[in-house]
């Protein structure tokens, strides 16, 4: 007779809490919830579900539904009267579960709602969610403009250094916190606007895009047609520096050490057309973060003086300590709990026009637009805030220079003769001038993406599984990333990569059920982004969306149901190799892409993938460093959709089986052959089968569980498709995949 299993849950509640206290564990103690007696718990477990083969994140998650016990009340702090702030249920906390006293699985709860029947408080119903749920919590809206590490590498945005990376190998190199980064943001030929052609007998026009070197022709690539791109592994470096809460494994198994991931970049573009503004109706500014900042502030109490915050020069972070008091009233006029900024300008230049913008954790919170004189900035939402990070952008339209620029943090209220308690500190920086010079500063020129639907399609395009673990060496949360084959076949050569528990014994042999995989007839791989103009002119000849697989099994077969689609959120140009119009048989080294619609008009766009590729001494180029100068370039990078070689085997961005845009072959290695169609041919094979069977799995199988693991059931083996578990009787009904042996 199986056994009943016991499970039990702990929350800790760590709402309020500093980074800083949320890591120490001996802060905010683990507290175990109550449960009914007769509480009927039933979890599901699944990575990855033939019935929905596009998501990720796609953990267990549960409901509860608890007492309003005394232990109960205490934790949920009385959810139930409306009459107090109490728990805060916007939010969900840690917790985690144990089976039979031992841990099992470790996630975060979410309070939905409270019973009261007969006026009396009967229960709290929460959600339990797996931890790779949290991470959408823990980046929310956030874009990846609001990764102020990617600044780190932000520069001049003018003619030498646009050269500089289209031409250098590497194409930068910079050191941040003792690291040394190189090839970080490359330029590649995309244009945002002008068309490109390679003519050696056209007529000269000043200007035009012809890139035929023709001494004393001012003509060719203009630098401001030019954007660079960001190397695509280093923004999950940034998300880490901005959620220090988590971190990234980088073991040899991941995607962190697949070249055909470490090898894309995203291209550096906000808006449509060139990063200089070019309506003449509007100043242009020049927007440049303010990094001169003390490293420490000024302070001044009532009491005894500490740091509100602290400085690295350009970002200020808010750590309030917790003996300091909280006091957001007035008295007399002077506010309590206040955040300030001061601007004034040396008399010189109090009629230079400037805007200013400050940032709370990467997102714009209040700004000024074209003012004169000396300004204050008050941002509302954040007079409360006791942690987080703000940053200054001073952007002027001409040379500036400010007697005083000052970041001011008060807690409590200012008001020293009545004896009043309050804390200050004070950042200032005085006689300080900004040059009228375009700082390409990379959280400003990201393309907007929120964090989440950025990895959500990194995943999808790489058809990554993605665990989180907890680490109790540092106390982070330890996302793995492993691509479908590493996940569920182990090895490089995906064989016996995996390990086999053999259930036979547990197995209910009167419950089976075996049923078709297959629930759709075809499955669509797909970039969202189309629009530019050479991959809207391939659909236009030949019927076919650019770079997209349309898979219907390895026959090619017609099967009932309705087409299912994965679609990834980023933006898949053509590219154009170019030729000597003049001489049909010349072709040169170089290849382009153009930013533009079919109406030949710049577009924004969805944010852009690509390869960069180097050429070594290529075809010599015309490059205009301004509108009445020219000079020439032969070592370059030129945009890619896959490596330039000449292997078929060439890493395509591609879904579909492409023509390689430079070589002229077939690119035979695509995202879909390399890390889709092992598992989605499986399901479309004829003896491919869904066996849904009941067990009484012992403990020892579910603490060791992955469901990367195969389950032996007398001389077959299967994969795991999900696991539903009731602990109340010990009873789980699994669904479970036949092995495609052949694929």
């Amino acid at each position: 007779m199986p056994s009943k299993k016991k499970l039990e849950l702990y929350i800790r509640n760590t709402t309020g809490g500093t980074i800083e206290e949320i890591q120490n564990p001996l802060n905010f103690p683990w507290e175990k919830v109550e449960m009914f007696k007769d509480e009927s718990v039933t979890l599901t477990q699944t990575v990855k579900n033939v019935k929905d083969p596009a998501k990720v994140f796609t953990p267990f998650t549960r409901k509860f539904t608890v007492p309003t016990s005394k232990q109960n009340n205490k934790i949920f702090r009385h959810f139930y009267n409306n009459g107090i702030s109490g728990f805060d249920s916007r939010i969900k906390i840690p917790a985690k579960l144990e089976l039979n006293t031992s841990p099992f699985q470790d996630g975060y709860i979410k309070l939905e709602s409270s019973g009261i029947e007969n006026n009396r408080p009967k229960d709290y119903k929460l959600t339990f969610f797996g931890n790779t749920v949290a991470l959408t919590q823990l980046f929310g809206e956030d874009t990846l403009r609001n990764l102020i590490w990617l600044d780190n590498f932000s520069f001049p945005y003018d003619a030498a250094n646009i050269r500089a990376r289209l031409e250098n190998f590497p194409s930068d190199s910079k050191v941040v916190d003792g690291v040394t980064y190189t090839n970080v943001t490359p330029v590649t030929l995309i244009s945002n606007e002008k068309r490109w052609f390679y003519n050696s007998a056209s007529p000269y026009i000043q200007g035009n895009g012809n890139l035929y070197p023709q001494a004393g022709n001012i003509q060719g690539c203009y630098w401001e047609d030019l954007k660079p791109s960001f190397r695509v592994e280093l923004i999950f470096k940034a998300i880490e520096e901005s959620y220090p809460e988590i971190e990234f494994d980088r073991s040899a198994d991941t995607i962190f050490n697949d070249s055909y991931f470490t090898s894309i970049f995203l291209h550096l573009s906000k808006t449509q057309g060139r990063v200089l503004n070019t309506d003449d109706n509007v100043p242009q500014t020049f927007p440049q973060i303010v990094n001169t900042f003390p490293l420490n502030p000024t302070n001044s109490s009532s009491t005894s003086s500490v740091n509100l915050a602290t400085s690295n020069g350009s970002d200020i972070t808010i750590a309030v300590p917790s003996n300091v008091e909280q006091n957001s009233s007035s008295f007399f006029g002077q506010t309590g709990n206040e955040i300030r900024v001061f601007i004034r300008p040396l008399t010189a230049y109090l009629n230079t026009t400037y805007s200013a913008q400050l940032l709370y954790n990467g997102t714009v919170v209040d700004s000024l637009d074209l003012v004169i004189g000396n300004q204050e900035i008050v941002p509302s939402a954040q007079q409360q805030v006791t942690n987080g990070t703000f940053r200054l952008i001073i952007a002027p339209t001409s040379l500036i220079a400010f007697d005083l620029i000052e970041f001011r943090i008060t807690r409590g209220i200012y008001f020293p003769i009545y004896n009043l308690d309050y804390w200050r500190s004070e950042f200032q920086i005085s006689n300080v001038t900004f040059n009228p010079n375009f700082e390409f500063n990379i959280t400003d020129q990201v393309p907007k993406i929120k964090i989440i639907e950025f990895l959500s399609g990194i995943f999808k395009m790489f058809n990554i599984i993605a665990e989180v673990k907890f680490n109790q060496t540092n106390q982070k949360q330890t996302i793995i990333l492993k691509d479908y084959n590493k996940f569920y076949f182990g090895d490089t050569n995906y064989i016996n990569g995996y390990k086999t528990i053999d259930i036979t014994q547990y197995v209910d042999a009167k419950e089976q059920d075996v049923s078709n995989t297959l629930p759709y007839n075809m499955v669509k791989y797909k970039y969202k982004g189309l629009e530019t103009f050479f991959a809207d002119y391939h659909n236009q000849l030949f019927g076919q969306e650019w770079g997209t697989e349309n898979y219907r099994g390895a026959t090619d077969g017609v099967f009932v149901g309705k087409p299912y689609t994965i679609e990834v959120p980023f933006e898949f140009q053509k590219y154009e190799r170019i030729w000597d119009t003049a001489l049909p048989d010349s072709q040169t080294q170089l290849q382009w892409g153009w930013t533009v619609d079919n109406d030949r008009k710049p577009i924004m766009g969805k944010p852009l993938l690509h390869k960069a590729t180097f050429i070594d001494e290529g075809t010599l180029f015309s490059f205009m460093p301004t509108e009445n100068s020219v000079g020439y370039i032969e070592n370059y990078r030129i945009p890619a959709s896959a490596s330039v070689g000449s292997s078929a085997f060439s890493r395509s961005l591609a879904f579909f089986p492409e023509t390689n845009e430079f070589t002229g072959a077939i690119n035979q290695q695509t995202l879909f052959t390399e890390f889709h169609q092992r598992y989605i041919q499986g399901i479309f094979e004829q003896s491919k089968r869904l066996v849904k069977v009941t067990a009484y799995l012992p403990d020892s199988v579910l603490f060791e569980l992955s469901l990367a693991n195969r389950f032996v059931i007398g001389n077959n083996t299967y994969m795991i498709n999900s696991i539903k578990t009731n602990f109340a009787t010990g009873k789980s009904e699994l669904e479970l995949l036949t092995q495609d042996l052949n694929i």
